[in-house]
């Protein structure tokens, strides 16, 4: 993972992740709202509680992890400046941790996620010589990019997600 001040550098030109900042708000619920939309398109419920449920649901899942994980990192992927999607990780003394990746519409399949999940997440599991970890729903499509990638899928006891793990080649 190559930094440069208040940015990470990736190898695909015009991809770079920037800190998130507090006017980034409406982008990071739209990335939530966007990443949730398998899980709460289908629900038979008026539009209105479906947001009401998504907001929730997002300031939970953040005050969780600002207080589970002090190390997190908060970044906002851009592509050519355009805010493209975020990614949220901790580094913690036995593992990297990467708990959300997320990209917004029009943006899934094109190779940014792939990019971020090699540059960052894999680049500083080989830096630090740690085990990188992740959940995914069973029904996220991105499982399939994991496992092209070398992550292995494990059980995770008592969650309905999928946890997934990618040894660098030093703990191989």
């Amino acid at each position: 993972m190559i930094r440069d001040g208040d940015r990470i550098l990736t190898t695909k030109p015009g991809l770079t992740l920037r800190l998130e900042r507090p006017d980034d708000e409406a982008l990071i619920f739209r990335i939530f709202v966007a990443s949730k939309a398998l899980e709460f398109d289908g629900m038979p419920l008026p539009q209105f509680q479906k947001d009401f449920l998504l907001k929730q649901q997002h300031v939970s899942q953040l005050y969780n992890w600002r207080h589970t994980y002090p190390s997190l990192e908060q970044w906002i992927i851009e592509s050519g400046g355009e805010p493209v999607g975020r990614l949220i990780f901790s580094n913690l003394p036995d593992q990297i941790i990467a708990h959300d990746l997320a990209m917004l519409p029009g943006r899934l399949g094109v190779g940014g996620g792939k990019t971020v999940i090699k540059d960052v997440i894999f680049a500083e599991a080989i830096r630090c010589g740690k085990i990188a970890r992740a959940s995914v729903t069973p029904y996220n499509p991105a499982r399939r990019l994991y496992a092209r990638l070398g992550v292995s899928e494990v059980l995770l006891e008592n969650s309905p997600m999928v946890g997934l793990e990618w040894l660098p080649p030093a703990l191989r």
